[in-house]
């Protein structure tokens, strides 16, 4: 991050790492840099760091603010500039923004629940069925997800509520034909094996 410098007595540095935004600096205690000097005016200059560049602008000083020994009112900052508040002196250290961007884990989606005819069950309410996909975003809903506008001369318009753009109705699922032998099978029960003779009482031994 973009840090100034600063000489104290007896050879002692104390380092001032800028924010991103305003960083005001002035004797005020409540300032972003407060810096404590009678030279320097409450309000004595501001800090701007963006993306692109560190700018340094004078408010007004009574002592006012220089670059390399020039007096300013507003200027780009580089590394190696030599800033002086009225009579603090500051080095430019570093000019750099580092703007960490946090990793974001995403939970991995359940997969669909896929019935025995073939339809699936929608995943923000379980106990519907899939009847609309996306145009855009191909995601899968069910009639209660859908956004509905109504417009005016009656055109109603059924949306995506993720993107927002149009849906479209899903074919409905056809139950698979049983055949012939499946439908017997429910109806008739055929007994495998050979049935055996129940035992004669007219049969005598000679």
């Amino acid at each position: 991050m973009a840090r100034l410098l600063f000489r104290k007595n007896a050879g002692a540095q104390e380092v001032f790492e800028l924010k991103l935004g305003l960083n005001r600096v002035g004797r005020d205690p409540e300032s972003d840099l407060c810096l404590n000097h009678a030279s320097v005016s409450t309000h004595h200059a501001n800090l701007i760091l963006s993306a692109d560049a560190v700018v340094l602008e004078d408010c007004h000083s009574l002592n006012g603010t220089f670059v390399n020994g020039q007096p300013i009112q507003q200027i780009t900052l580089q590394p190696g500039h030599v800033i002086r508040f009225a009579e603090v002196e500051a080095l430019v250290e570093s000019t750099e923004v580092k703007i960490a961007i946090p990793l974001v884990e995403r939970e991995v989606p359940k997969p669909p629940v896929v019935l025995v005819d073939g339809s699936i069950l929608c995943k923000r309410h379980p106990q519907d069925r899939v009847t609309y996909r996306c145009t855009n975003c191909k995601e899968h809903m069910c009639a209660a997800c859908v956004h509905v506008l109504r417009r005016r001369g009656g055109k109603t318009l059924r949306l995506c509520p993720l993107c927002s753009f149009p849906v479209e109705a899903l074919a409905p699922t056809k139950a698979k034909k049983k055949s012939l032998l499946d439908k017997l099978k429910e109806t008739v029960q055929i007994p495998f094996g050979k049935k055996k003779s129940p035992p004669r009482d007219d049969i005598t031994a000679e």
